[in-house]
């Protein structure tokens, strides 16, 4: 399952590399995610992935903030930076 996929991701290349050196936040930006995972045309996809309840249970982790870039206005956009509080 692709949202999954994209949860496991998020969760083994930036929640637990944070949790390792000790941060308690991090924040992402949902493009770089889906330009690390390649996956073409599934911005939605990787948003609705990251701002999932099932991301925060899973992963135990809570999203505190969503910040939109300048000049977006739709809530599936590459430039979305999610952050994360690290249980």
């Amino acid at each position: 399952m692709l949202a999954e996929g994209i949860r496991t991701y998020v969760n083994e290349n930036y929640f637990e590399p944070a949790r390792e050196s000790g941060d308690e936040e991090i924040t992402i930006r949902a493009g770089t995610v889906r330009q690390e995972m390649e996956l073409k045309d599934r911005q939605p996809a990787v948003c609705s992935a990251m701002r999932s309840e099932e991301i925060q249970e899973k992963f135990d982790v809570e999203l505190i903030d969503t910040e939109l870039g300048k000049n977006v206005n739709q809530k599936d956009a590459a430039n979305i930076w999610y952050t994360y509080k690290l249980q």
